[in-house]
């Protein structure tokens, strides 16, 4: 299990082992599971996290419109 940084649109900024000790205003900290920490230590695209789902930017950008 890996923890992430998230911003309010679901954007994934950065993961850790560890729990986030502090965060920036209009971040939150969510577990990932394993699967989903590796699909995002292994993309180079942005990886958005939305009701529990990693999800692409494209997708991201199809989901809004």
């Amino acid at each position: 299990m890996k923890y992430a940084l998230i911003n309010t649109n679901g954007h994934v900024f950065q993961t850790s082992e560890e729990e986030f000790e502090f965060t920036q205003e209009g971040y939150d900290i969510v577990e990932l599971t394993a699967a989903q920490a590796i699909e995002v230590d292994a993309s180079v695209e942005p990886i958005f996290l939305v009701e529990g789902e990693l999800i692409s930017f494209k997708a991201k950008l199809w989901m809004e419109q």
